[in-house]
């Protein structure tokens, strides 16, 4: 007696759809013919593009070719899948900093000395100047 088990989610986010097989291509007979169009679900594709998936990732998520993944974002954003998912990733960015600048406020001293190194140029040496010398080394020797 074996269980069947529920299919497991990766993630719970809204936009996140379940992958489809692929279905048989429609045939020419009306009777049978099978819907191979379907609307182009931007919000999945926008939500799938905030967490740095691939082109491919999505392709596969919404169930249609890289090439239209593409074409659709071409056509509608006038940006490269590339272009399109940097201006997803924006949002996100600006969440994790104002995270971390809240946690390192709060007193977590790791996250205060990252925020301070990263977001405001501090170092470990106190001196530009001493970041910035050459050691000079000085070679005396003659030539016969």
């Amino acid at each position: 007696m074996s269980e069947k088990k529920k299919p497991v989610e990766v993630m719970s986010d809204k936009a996140v759809k379940k992958v489809k097989l692929p279905t048989v291509p429609p045939t020419k007979n009306p009777d049978i013919a099978i819907k191979h169009r379907k609307d182009f679900d931007y919000d999945a594709l926008k939500g799938y593009l905030s967490f740095r998936a691939t082109t491919s990732m999505c392709s596969a998520l919404l169930g249609v070719s890289e090439r239209t993944v593409e074409r659709k974002v071409r056509e509608k954003y006038d940006l490269t899948v590339a272009e399109y998912r940097e201006k997803c990733l924006a949002p996100v960015k600006l969440k994790l900093v104002n995270k971390a600048i809240s946690m390192a406020m709060g007193g977590d001293r790791v996250l205060l000395i990252f925020c301070l190194k990263n977001l405001c140029g501090w170092a470990d040496v106190n001196d530009k100047d001493a970041r910035n010398v050459l050691n000079v080394i000085q070679l005396n020797y003659k030539l016969d």
